[in-house]
């Protein structure tokens, strides 16, 4: 499963609105948690994130509807974050009964 997601912050009560400062938040999120060298080490990672920028002439309205959920507006480019994980379901790795 790959789970996309994107972190904004508060100033007070008040939520970032500014675009840029929230793809700031999230690349350094995931130069935080991500592996970028053959000299990272996987076990100093809690979790590996990955990263991808949704373009906003690709997207449109979608994009636009997207960022206004997470309380951003403007017409740039967004920083999106995303993990992998994967479920190990042992009644599928049995065999039939």
């Amino acid at each position: 499963m790959v789970n996309a997601f994107v972190c904004n912050f508060k100033v007070g009560d008040d939520a970032n609105k500014d675009v840029v400062e929230a793809n700031f938040l999230n690349t350094r999120i995931y130069q935080r948690l991500s592996i970028q060298t053959v000299k990272d080490d996987l076990k100093d990672r809690p979790i590996i994130i990955l990263r991808t920028e949704l373009k906003q002439a690709d997207y449109l309205r979608a994009l636009d509807n997207f960022k206004s959920r997470i309380g951003l507006v403007g017409p740039d480019n967004l920083v999106v974050l995303s993990n992998v994980s994967m479920c190990v379901c042992f009644e599928y790795n049995t065999p039939a009964r």
